[in-house]
C-alpha cells in the first residue's frame, strides 16, 4: 500500500514538474520573441534618445493645428482648446500663449499642418495609401 502511494504521489510531482517546465519554456520563447520584435522595429523607426527629441515630440498636441482667421484680419495660427459660451480658447503657436477669442469675432476656422522642423513627429511605420495631409499653415 505505502509503494502504491509513493508511486502516486512521485507522478503527481513529475506531471506539476512537466506543467511547470512547459510555461518556462513558452515564458522564454514569448520574452525571446518580444526582443526580436523590440530590436527590429528600433532598427526600422528610429526613435529619439535624447531629451531634445523627445520633448520635440511632447511639444505638439494630438489634435490638429488650425489657420484661424478673425474679423480684424488677425490669422492665429494654433489649436483650438475648446469652443464654449460664446469663446475660443486658443493655444497660439508660435508663443504657446493662450489667447481668448469671441466667437462671433472668428470667421473662419481650417485646419493646417505646422512645419515640426527637426523635433516634430516621425514617419509611420506603415504607410497607407490615400492620405491626404492638410495644407501649411
Amino acid at each position: 500500500m505505502r509503494d502504491e502511494r509513493r508511486h502516486q504521489l512521485s507522478n503527481r510531482v513529475g506531471r506539476f514538474v512537466g506543467r511547470q517546465s512547459a510555461c518556462l519554456v513558452s515564458a522564454t520563447v514569448m520574452a525571446g520573441v518580444c526582443f526580436v520584435i523590440f530590436v527590429s522595429t528600433s532598427k526600422v523607426y528610429d526613435n529619439p534618445h535624447d531629451i531634445r527629441g523627445l520633448a520635440g515630440i511632447a511639444r505638439y498636441p494630438w489634435f490638429p493645428a488650425e489657420k484661424i482667421s478673425t474679423d480684424s484680419d488677425e490669422v492665429i495660427v494654433g489649436y483650438t482648446l475648446s469652443v464654449k459660451d460664446g469663446w475660443h480658447v486658443i493655444l497660439r503657436e508660435d508663443d504657446r500663449e493662450v489667447v481668448y477669442v469671441k466667437a462671433d469675432k472668428v470667421k473662419s476656422r481650417a485646419v493646417c499642418s505646422v512645419d515640426k522642423g527637426s523635433g516634430g513627429s516621425l514617419p509611420p511605420l506603415i504607410k497607407l495609401s490615400r492620405v491626404h495631409r492638410a495644407p501649411q499653415c
